[in-house]
């Protein structure tokens, strides 16, 4: 997923492939989150909040590269 396409897939379905499984599953898209890497301060890190569908109490942090709109 591409930074400029955030903002228009916010609260919508989006997949990710966790590295446990083999198929992608979908989550929502519930935040955006941009910030300084630690251990290279030259270096910024793209991160996704996935809401689970099936239990809405479940988050996942991932990278913003592992995130994908359509199967």
């Amino acid at each position: 997923m591409e930074v400029k396409e955030i903002k228009e897939n916010l609260g919508k379905e989006v997949f990710y492939k966790p590295p446990y499984s083999k198929k992608l599953i979908r989550y929502i898209l519930n935040a955006y989150i941009f910030r300084l890497d630690t251990k290279d301060s030259k270096k910024y890190l793209k991160q996704a909040e996935l809401k689970d569908t099936s239990s809405p109490n479940s988050i996942i942090i991932t990278s913003l590269d592992e995130v994908k709109l359509k199967i």
